[in-house]
Formats: C-alpha cells, structure tokens, sequence
C-alpha cells in the first residue's frame, strides 16, 4: 500500500476551492472570527466535507478549468 503525504483533489468550481481555501486558512489561523458559510453546490461541499475529514488535514482542493471529461475523454487522468 502507497503512503502519502497529501491528498489532492481538483474541482472546475473555483469559488469552492476559493472558499475551501478560506476555511483552511480560518482554521490554519486559530480560527480566529467567524466560520465562513457556503450555501451554494451543497454536493460539492459534502465531497470536500468528506474527504478533507478522511485524511485529516491532508487533503488540498485546486481548481482546474473545465470539467475533466473535457480536459481527458480517456479518464486516464482522473486518478492515480
């Protein structure tokens, strides 16, 4: 079995990664002020939700335009 360092994820929704940056960022910082609320691609949330919670604070979320069966119709790089 593989060991990893980091987990990363890309998503062609900036403005989740945008805001999962923020809250890294909110946590990273002390959690200093208000948690940031999102209420707009609940789906998406709930994968990031997840997956950050999985590997506990070993995932990183980029954003990457278009969506991936755009980008490789093959699928061969949509996992490792």
């Amino acid at each position: 079995m593989k060991t990893f360092r980091i987990i990363r994820a890309t998503c062609d929704n900036k403005s989740v990664v945008d805001g999962y940056m923020r809250i890294r960022a909110w946590k990273d910082g002390g959690r200093v002020g208000e948690f940031q609320k999102f209420n707009h691609s609940a789906d998406l949330w709930d994968e990031v939700r997840y997956w950050s919670g999985l590997w506990n604070g070993l995932f990183e979320l980029k954003w990457h335009r278009w969506h991936p069966e755009t980008r490789d119709p093959t699928r061969s790089t949509w996992c490792i």
